[in-house]
């Protein structure tokens, strides 16, 4: 079979010098491979939490539905926004952002937002905006590199971005349209700004590497704010059982970090897709995006293959019946989801202080094995019934009700630490945090002391559960894991008093 190195199929690659040297520098190892082609080996072995490496964007946007509440340079959060005078489209958190952003934004300010909404007759309206600005920003961005001093992080992202493959000939029709009158628009822009701009056929290859190899940037608590392009990101491989996660500072720097213990040879790889979808759909997706067929562990390689992880996604895809789903309207904790919480916690509660990656996945394959095939329903572990749960989370939390909200968020944790697998992915710590605070307002809601004191003491056992996971993904910024500090002294002090 063939593998994809992150946009298209190759069968001959030479690797430039720079990006060789840059990755034997991060003690990465850049070799061919007879079936993916090209892979990333670690030549020496990572902790979890380590940053393996980090990059900077050649070019990135904030998504449309964020715009108005995150900085367009910065990409961070604010209430006062100074929104540019002239375009009225742009918005910054200080007049140095601002000014920074200006470099580039002078020449696409009002002009540019003009000339796009004129593109009446395309239906993907919000691909256009995107695309058409992602398009502009790395012509402007290429240009300035190779018409200045460069620096080597910049070489370094002109050699990547030239090297990725944007596998243009497996695009269906409509796509190869949608980019003609993508590059066409963009042309005639520039040119009537009098700026060099590359052909059409050229522009055509630069959206076909966006399409297969750009980034959805996500924030702390992994909520999508925008797109970018990291070339250098883009050079590692897929796995559905990733190693590594990419994390972002802002919209202009991403680290690729270690979520376990990698040994001396392993490949560097991360997901392109969420880990939770079903194993056909993220095999569906991978291929009409990506161009590969996928066959890491996790998808095995056949159907048929029954090994532990493999079978998790059969586990997940059980369709529970009509009568089963009705016994989950009500209260969860009269529903048989509570024995399921509840054997699964007992389960994890061991192998999670486990010291090696190598010991917990053993003991995880066993845990699959042992009790998630033979004792567990339909109703109990399968993504339609994670799919009714986990909405109904956030309206218990939005209305109050802690203690339906509590009963929802260990459900979902529960399916977290089973589907995605690492006892460090960001989102199973994110939830021990989430579960943390809901335990601690039932807390402040219960007046007999014993019992409050009791939810207190399970709320800061998640709340270190949290702060242990996040310190993998998170430490680096502290934002995070200072927010789950905060509340754990919180704690603290409530059973000390």
């Amino acid at each position: 079979y063939q593998r994809r190195v992150r946009g298209a199929f190759v069968v001959k690659i030479s690797f430039p010098a720079m990006i060789s040297q840059f990755l034997a520098s991060h003690h990465l190892v850049l070799k061919s491979d007879p079936e993916k082609h090209r892979v990333i080996k670690t030549s020496r072995r990572i902790p979890k939490g380590t940053t393996i490496l980090s990059s900077n964007s050649l070019s990135s946007i904030p998504t449309r539905e964020v715009q108005a509440t995150i900085c367009n340079q910065c990409f961070q959060p604010s209430e006062k926004l100074l929104v540019c005078s002239v375009c009225k489209k742009k918005a910054y958190c200080s007049q140095a952002c601002q000014k920074e952003a200006w470099v580039q934004h002078k020449n696409l300010c009002k002009d540019f937002y003009e000339h796009k909404t004129n593109a009446t007759n395309l239906t993907r309206d919000k691909e256009l905006t995107l695309d058409l600005e992602m398009l502009v920003q790395v012509v402007l961005t290429l240009n300035k590199i190779k018409n200045s001093d460069k620096k080597i992080s910049d070489s370094l992202n002109v050699e990547a971005f030239d090297s990725l493959l944007s596998h243009i000939d497996k695009h269906n029709p409509d796509d190869i349209n949608y980019y003609k009158t993508i590059a066409n628009r963009v042309r005639d822009f520039l040119m009537s700004k009098s700026i060099d701009v590359p052909d059409t056929k050229t522009l055509i290859e630069y959206l076909g590497k966006f399409r297969c190899n750009n980034f959805v940037i996500h924030d702390s608590q992994l909520f999508s704010i925008g797109e970018g392009t990291f070339p250098i990101g883009s050079l590692f491989n897929h796995s559905c059982f990733p190693n590594c996660i990419p994390m972002y500072e802002g919209g202009s720097k991403q680290r690729l970090i270690s979520i376990r213990d990698i040994e001396q040879g392993e490949e560097i790889c991360y997901s392109y897709v969420d880990g939770i979808t079903d194993r056909r759909e993220r095999k569906k997706i991978l291929f009409e995006k990506y161009f590969f067929d996928c066959r890491c562990e996790r998808c095995g390689v056949s159907d048929s293959d029954n090994s532990p992880l493999s079978s998790l996604d059969g586990l997940l895809s059980r369709i529970p019946s009509d009568r089963e789903l009705s016994e989950i309207e009500g209260s969860l904790s009269k529903s048989p989801l509570t024995s399921f919480v509840a054997a699964s916690m007992d389960r994890f509660s061991p192998i999670l202080r486990v010291s090696t990656s190598k010991e917990f996945l053993s003991c995880f394959d066993h845990l699959i094995v042992s009790y998630l095939r033979p004792c567990t329903t339909a109703i109990q572990f399968s993504r339609e019934t994670f799919k009714r749960i986990s909405p109904r989370l956030y309206e218990y939390i939005d209305r109050g009700d802690w203690f339906q909200a509590v009963d929802a968020a260990k459900y979902v944790l529960v399916i977290y630490m089973w589907a995605y697998v690492e006892r460090y992915h960001p989102l199973v710590g994110l939830q021990w945090f989430l579960l943390g605070k809901c335990l601690w307002n039932v807390g402040g809601m219960i007046g007999i002391e014993n019992k409050r004191i009791d939810f207190t003491k399970e709320a800061k056992l998640c709340l270190d559960m949290a702060k242990e996971c996040l310190m993998v993904t998170h430490g680096w910024e502290g934002e995070m894991v200072n927010e789950v500090e905060a509340l754990i002294k919180v704690c603290n002090t409530e059973l000390r008093v």
